[in-house]
């Protein structure tokens, strides 16, 4: 969107920044936490986090002594919990993690200046999409931070900052990027890579210094010391690599990756029959009409050396990784979908650069994603249980079940914070280590 019209594009902004409000304060009409499948567990992790640093007795688990990626929300919990009760603790890490995210992308639109049409899109993309119903809130972070190293550099390429051998404020975000997940963090040392190539600067990489070292201790401690007790419990890939139904698989985590959810309460999805079609259709096409402006973007920025050239050339290098990945490993559920929805994060962005006649179209399916996501936000955080499962009508099982999450799933780590029962057996991928006398839980199975 051209500069020319900044009253529109500011009014778009102020409503991305009330979209973001809009869902923290979904979080306060509920006595507890959300329960965002996993995100109990690090709730749960935090407030023993927080027992620990107060010296209060704790037999159940230990600190780990070393760097660990996945452990973002648990420091933020542990701080929260410091100072407020549990239940406020949780909440509070999260609406930080609103800000942030909402930092990122305002840092990225004043970047561009985008159009405001981005704003309808890339917050339910990339931020309230399945992965915040699933409770991956470090994951939902760390893209967070990859949008906003991206926009770093994309200044630096502008020549809006001198490039430096060592950067501090780009190493600083990396450091934070590590300790989310390590997905966006490794897509962030790509695009620094690809930075420093496009302006021919190795010495760029330096930036890298302070974050290898942590890789390393990382590294060395899980494996040689500790004998990876973090990769004690794993999953499973579904498809046979490679098959059919593993490429079904990946176009399913393509579409997926726009916005939709469909928590499932029970045994049932909270969308069946027709409403459910239509969403699925919507989404459909909302995911055509973005993967077009996303091939006709970076064909022009390709062409015309553009400065974003190096943002393009990193997701294209990475797309063949996201397409061969099997749907499981080390321990994490579909790598290759969460690989490309920091790819998307970034490119979904930087299609709202140049004006297109599609903006308005996909603009309002998106709004239509939003719109489900928030009232579906607002109705479970505030009222959990669900008293009359929905009859499900006659749709093929891959569809009744699209982009489902699970809900309340975990919630016995509430429970358990309220008795202030500190003994269950927690994620082992986490900053704290499960001993013997640790109880364990099973959870309820997932249709």
């Amino acid at each position: 969107m051209s500069s020319n019209r900044p009253m529109k594009w500011l009014n778009a902004e102020f409503l991305g920044a009330a979209l973001f409000l809009l869902f923290g304060a979904f979080l306060f009409l509920h006595p507890f936490p959300a329960a965002l499948a996993d995100y109990a567990n690090w709730t749960y992790q935090g407030v023993l986090l927080s027992h620990h640093w107060k010296h209060l007795p704790e037999t159940a688990h230990l600190v780990k002594l070393y760097p660990v990626p996945n452990s973002a929300a648990t420091f933020g919990v542990a701080c929260f919990a410091l100072f407020f009760p549990w239940a406020i603790a949780g909440k509070l890490w999260l609406c930080v993690q609103f800000a942030l995210c909402f930092y990122a992308l305002h840092h990225f639109a004043r970047t561009l200046r985008l159009s405001g049409w981005m704003w309808a899109l890339v917050p339910v993309a990339a931020f309230f999409s399945v992965d915040l119903w699933y409770g991956f809130v470090n994951f939902v972070l760390g893209v967070a931070w990859a949008v906003l190293f991206a926009s770093m550099l994309l200044r630096r390429a502008q020549g809006e900052h001198p490039a430096r051998s060592f950067d501090a404020p780009l190493a600083l975000v990396l450091v934070l990027a590590f300790f989310t997940h390590m997905i966006p963090f490794a897509f962030c040392c790509w695009m620094l890579f690809w930075y420093a190539a496009q302006l021919r600067r190795r010495g760029l990489l330096w930036s890298m210094a302070p974050t290898v070292l942590l890789t390393l201790w990382y590294i060395f401690a899980r494996y040689f010391v500790f004998h990876n007790v973090d990769g004690e419990t794993g999953q499973v890939a579904a498809q046979r690599y490679l098959s059919v139904s593993f490429w079904l698989f990946k176009a399913n985590s393509y579409l997926k990756s726009f916005g939709f959810v469909n928590p499932i309460l029970g045994y049932f999805p909270v969308h069946t029959g027709a409403r459910l079609l239509v969403f699925f259709l919507c989404n459909v096409l909302l995911a055509l009409l973005s993967g077009w402006l996303i091939v006709r973007t970076a064909r022009d920025h390709l062409r015309e050396r553009t400065p974003q050239r190096f943002l393009w050339l990193a997701i294209l290098s990475t797309l063949p990784v996201v397409l061969l990945l099997p749907s499981a490993a080390l321990g994490i559920g579909d790598p290759g979908a969460r690989l490309l929805q920091v790819l998307l994060g970034i490119a979904l962005i930087l299609i709202f650069q140049s004006p297109s006649r599609l903006f308005p179209l996909i603009g309002t399916l998106a709004l239509l994603m939003t719109a489900n996501s928030a009232i579906l936000f607002a109705r479970l955080v505030t009222s959990p249980q669900r008293t009359t499962p929905p009859h499900i009508t006659a749709l093929p099982r891959a569809i009744t079940y699209f982009a489902t999450t699970p809900y309340a799933n975990q919630i016995y780590f509430y429970q358990a914070l309220s008795q202030a029962d500190t003994g269950i057996e927690i994620f082992s991928s986490g900053v704290l280590i499960n001993l013997p006398s640790a109880r364990h839980a099973v959870l309820p199975p997932i249709p």
